[in-house]
């Protein structure tokens, strides 16, 4: 280590090579960059179903705050699945929402509001599916979030994770789980 000399003064500082610094500047990043917690989540939480039946799945929204606008575009297979109907959730009854279901296999929603919402664990609408009657007990049937876009009030993109897993078809005559229906297709 070199000493650095301040002239008529004296003092005698020593110098740190580069080498020795970068431990302290990288320590010094961590600690004064601010780096966001857990982020926002949208999803499609696991969901039994029976072939032939007609059963209701929610789309969730966790850890998201002043959410104004939605738009979700999920993928499924239409010889597995057979879209009936999209309703919001009360929490996201002020929001309007539009579903673009033209092309079987896609769906597209799209919401909006004028104030924001926050959310843990909140569900934001439900779609309403009829399950083919071909599908075997313990298929695991897809219907996934290919894309999704969360937007503030202050039209702000939010930080969000898309999670998805799999439906699975459980035999019609075992006892129904609760997120199952138990009588066929609802008008």
């Amino acid at each position: 280590m070199a000493a650095v000399c301040f002239g008529s003064l004296g003092l005698r500082v020593p110098s740190l090579s580069w080498r020795g610094l970068w431990p302290l500047a990288v320590a010094a990043c961590l600690v004064l960059v601010p780096v966001p917690c857990r982020g926002g989540e949208i999803r499609i939480d696991p969901r039994n179903l029976s072939p032939g039946l007609t059963f209701e799945i929610p789309i969730v929204i966790d850890r998201v705050e002043d959410l104004a606008g939605v738009k979700i575009v999920l993928q499924y297979d239409p010889g597995q699945l057979r879209y009936l109907s999209t309703a919001r959730a009360q929490a996201a009854g002020q929001m309007l929402h539009v579903v673009n279901d033209k092309r079987p296999g896609t769906l597209i929603i799209v919401m909006a509001g004028a104030t924001g919402i926050r959310g843990d664990n909140l569900a934001l609408f439900t779609l309403t599916f009829q399950a083919s009657a071909d599908l075997a007990p313990g298929t695991e049937v897809a219907l996934r979030i290919a894309e999704s876009q969360l937007m503030s009030a202050q039209l702000k993109d939010i930080v969000h994770a898309a999670a998805t897993r799999p439906l699975v078809v459980v035999d019609p005559g075992a006892e129904a789980a609760p997120n199952v229906a138990t009588k066929g297709d609802r008008p």
